[in-house]
C-alpha cells in the first residue's frame, strides 16, 4: 500500500480538497498503479470530473480503479450493463447533492426569517453574543474601528489612505485578525493587510446599523455557487432590522453610502468624458507585465490629458505596503525595452538569411542540393510503395483474410515512410492504436501469436510491443532489451518462473491477462 488519502470533514463535490489534490498528484508522479474507494459518492460527487477520470484520465495513466460497494473493477470493465451503470451512478451522486443542497438551503434561509440563525462569518467589529442566542454584541478589541472607519470616510479620507493608516497602526485585518484567534489555519490571512476593497466592504454591510443580513456572500451548490460570492444586489439580501447593537447611526451609514454612490457617479462621467482619450492611448501590454518583487499582475495607469498620450505600469501591492520593489515603470521605457530586443532578433534573422543566400551560390550547395534531390525522390518512391500496401490491407480486410486488430495494426506500420521511429508511426494513426486498444484482450492475443512465432526484431514488433504493454498495465514490467522480440523472451521467461512457484490458478487470479499468454503456449504443445 502506498498510502491512504482521507478528506475528513470536506464535501465530495470539492474536488480541490487538499488529500484529493495530493492523490492526484501521486497518480501523476506514477507512485500509485491501483484505487481502491469505498464507493463513487466517496471519490467524487461532480459526475463531470469523476466521468473524467475514470474515462480518460486514469486509464492514460494505467491506474486501476475498484469501488468496493459498487463492485468495479476498471480492469474487468467490457461494456457490459454493470459499467454502463457507472456514469448514471455518478450522475445520481451529483443529483443527491444538489437536491440536499436545496433542501438545506431552504431550511436555513426558513430559520434565518426567523432570526434563528446567525450568518456564519461574523462581521469585523462584532462577536457571537453570549448573553442571547442567534445574535451579536460589539466586540470590545475592535468596534471602535468599524465606528473610526465610518467617522474617516465622512471627514473624506479617501479609502486607500484609511486601509494604508490602519496598517500603519499596526491594526490587524479582518482576515489576519481570524487567524490570530484561531478561526482559521489558512496561511494566506497571517500577512493579510488592509485594503480599500475591505474598508469598501465594511462601509457597505449594513449590519452595523443594528440588523441581521443575509445573502451578501450566497453559496448554494443547486444554484451553481459552490463557493462564496458577494451579491452586489441589495435587494436579493434578506434583512432582518434592529437584531443588535448598531456600532453607527443611520446618518452616519448614509452620508458613506451617499459618499460611494457620489464617487461612482463622478468616476463614470470621468470615464465618459475620457473616453476618446482612453481609446488613442491603450495599454499595449496589459496583461503581459508583472512586478519582479511580488509577482503581482502590474496595472495601468494613463498620464493625465494635458500632459502626454502614456502611462504607467503599477504594482497594485505597493501602495498597501505590501510589496518592496520598485513600484512603477513607464510604458514609453517598456516599449523602448521591447523594441531593442526585436530589433535584435530581427537583425539576427536578417543576417541569417544573408548568409543563406550566399551559401546558395556555393558550389557545396549545389551538390548538397542534389543529395538532397536524390533522397527526396527515394522518400516519394517509399511513400508510394506505402500506399498501395495500405490499399491492399484494406481488401484484405473486408475480404475477410485479416482480423480487425491485424487491420489496424498493419495500417499503422505502413505509414510514415520517412521515419524510423516507433512512436512516429503511433503518433500518425491515434485513432487506428487507440482501436487497437479497444479491441482489449482479442490484440494480446495477437501480439502474443506474433512473438511467439519469433523474429519480431524491426520497427513492426517495437509497435506491437508498445500496445501489448499498455494493454498488460499494472501486469507489465520494467526491463531494456536491445529488440522488441528480445523483451518479450525475457518477460516470457520470468512469466514462466512465477508461474512455476505459485500456480496456474494464481496466474489467472492476479495476472489474468499475462495468463492467457501462458494458456496459448500450454496449447501450443
Amino acid at each position: 500500500m502506498v498510502d491512504v488519502y482521507c478528506d475528513n470533514g470536506w464535501t465530495g463535490t470539492n474536488t480541490n480538497r487538499p488529500e484529493f489534490q495530493r492523490l492526484l498528484n501521486d497518480i501523476n508522479n506514477g507512485k500509485i498503479k491501483a484505487l481502491v474507494i469505498k464507493d463513487f459518492s466517496r471519490f467524487s460527487r461532480d459526475y463531470i470530473e469523476a466521468g473524467n477520470l475514470l474515462e480518460n484520465v486514469f486509464p492514460f495513466m494505467g491506474v486501476r480503479f475498484i469501488s468496493v460497494a459498487d463492485n468495479y473493477d476498471s480492469f474487468e470493465t467490457d461494456g457490459s450493463a454493470e459499467s454502463l451503470l457507472i456514469p448514471l451512478k455518478n450522475l445520481i451522486n451529483s443529483y443527491y447533492s444538489k437536491d440536499i443542497s436545496k433542501k438545506v438551503s431552504t431550511a436555513v434561509h426558513t430559520k434565518q426569517l426567523a432570526g434563528e440563525h446567525i450568518p456564519s462569518m461574523i462581521p469585523y467589529g462584532y462577536i457571537k453574543s453570549t448573553t442571547r442566542e442567534y445574535r451579536f454584541e460589539p466586540d470590545p478589541e475592535t468596534a471602535a474601528n468599524v465606528t473610526r472607519i465610518f467617522q474617516m470616510r465622512i471627514d473624506k479620507v479617501p479609502l486607500n489612505h484609511i486601509a494604508n493608516t490602519f496598517n500603519d497602526e499596526g491594526i490587524p485585518s479582518p482576515g489576519k485578525l481570524r487567524y490570530l484567534r484561531g478561526q482559521t489555519s489558512d496561511k494566506r490571512y497571517e500577512t493579510s493587510k488592509w485594503s480599500a476593497q475591505l474598508i469598501k466592504q465594511i462601509l457597505r454591510n449594513p449590519t452595523y446599523l443594528g440588523h441581521l443580513v443575509f445573502g451578501r456572500m450566497p453559496t448554494a451548490l443547486y444554484l451553481g455557487k459552490p463557493n462564496y460570492q458577494y451579491e452586489p444586489d441589495e435587494s436579493k439580501w434578506r434583512v432582518l432590522e434592529n437584531m443588535h447593537e448598531p456600532l453607527v447611526s443611520q446618518e452616519v451609514f448614509d452620508k458613506a453610502k451617499a459618499m460611494e454612490i457620489e464617487g461612482r457617479k463622478a468616476w463614470e462621467e470621468r470615464l465618459e468624458k475620457s473616453k476618446e482619450y482612453r481609446e488613442s492611448n491603450p495599454p499595449i501590454l496589459k496583461g503581459f507585465v508583472y512586478c519582479g518583487e511580488c509577482g503581482s499582475k502590474m496595472r495601468y495607469h494613463r498620464y493625465r490629458p494635458d500632459q502626454k498620450l502614456s502611462g504607467t505600469y503599477e504594482c497594485p501591492n505597493y501602495k498597501y505596503k505590501k510589496c518592496g520593489g520598485t513600484h512603477s515603470v513607464s510604458q514609453d521605457k517598456l516599449k523602448e525595452i521591447v523594441w531593442n530586443v526585436l530589433s535584435d532578433q530581427l537583425h539576427i534573422s536578417c543576417d541569417f538569411e544573408e548568409l543563406i543566400q550566399k551559401l546558395n551560390h556555393s558550389d557545396s550547395a549545389t551538390k548538397q542540393q542534389a543529395i538532397y534531390k536524390e533522397e527526396m525522390q527515394s522518400i516519394l518512391a517509399k511513400i508510394k510503395n506505402r500506399q498501395g500496401k495500405r490499399e491492399r490491407l484494406y481488401e484484405d480486410f473486408t475480404e475477410g483474410i485479416l482480423t480487425p486488430e491485424e487491420y489496424q495494426y498493419n495500417t499503422i506500420c505502413a505509414s510514415p515512410a520517412t521515419s524510423s521511429i516507433p512512436g512516429d508511426y503511433i503518433n500518425a494513426h491515434s485513432t487506428e492504436y487507440n482501436e487497437l486498444l479497444y479491441y482489449g484482450d482479442y490484440t494480446l492475443r495477437y501480439a502474443y501469436s506474433e512473438f511467439l512465432k519469433g523474429g519480431q526484431e524491426d520497427l513492426r514488433g517495437h509497435i506491437l510491443l508498445a500496445a501489448m504493454r499498455e494493454l498488460l498495465g499494472v501486469e507489465n514490467m520494467d526491463f531494456t532489451s536491445d529488440t522488441a522480440q528480445d523483451w518479450f523472451n525475457n518477460w516470457k521467461e520470468k512469466v514462466v518462473q512465477l508461474m512455476n512457484q505459485n500456480s496456474m490458478e494464481f496466474m489467472e487470479i492476479s495476472y489474468p491477462k499475462t495468463a492467457i499468454m501462458l494458456n496459448m503456449m500450454k496449447k501450443s504443445k
